[in-house]
């Protein structure tokens, strides 16, 4: 038990880490994020899968217990929303298949998988040889993350 919480604890961290910079990139570009986009299905969709994508890509496969710790962590360190709905949310919105949410969980692996590629790249890549590699938000994954994450919360 206590292996199982230091691990998504650190997964946690980590996952939080490579998602907030790009969260924080979108408050400033857009002049902030409204507290109702975090109950967006759509939203919530692309950030679940994006943290579970990104936390097996950092742990592996991990027990239901420690990915719902470390989902609901992330969820609470990125977006600074409590952990305590995220869980019923995606229950509720995964059971009743609902559309948005369905898109924004493909978005969100779509953006993991990019994501997971440039930073594996960016960790075998000198950074002096290659400035763009060490962060994400600079290459094609900026791009797609404002086509998936951005774009949506200026449609609303």
């Amino acid at each position: 038990m206590v292996l199982s919480l230091w691990r998504a604890q650190r997964t946690r961290k980590r996952v939080a880490a490579i998602i907030a910079p790009l969260v924080e990139g979108s408050r400033f570009r857009l002049g902030g994020i409204a507290d109702s986009a975090w109950s967006d299905p759509y939203v919530i969709g692309f950030l679940a899968m994006l943290i579970t994508r990104l936390a097996e890509q950092q742990a592996g496969a991990m027990d239901n217990d420690t990915l719902a710790l470390v989902q609901a962590g992330a969820w609470a360190d990125v977006t600074g929303q409590g952990e305590d709905t995220i869980g019923e949310n995606l229950v509720l919105l995964s059971s009743a298949n609902d559309a948005m949410f369905e898109q924004g969980c493909r978005n969100g692996r779509v953006v993991a998988d990019a994501l997971g590629c440039s930073l594996s790249q960016a960790e075998s890549v000198d950074a002096e040889e290659a400035p763009w590699m060490a962060s994400p938000g600079q290459d094609d994954v900026g791009l797609l993350w404002a086509d998936c994450f951005e774009a949506r919360l200026t449609s609303r």
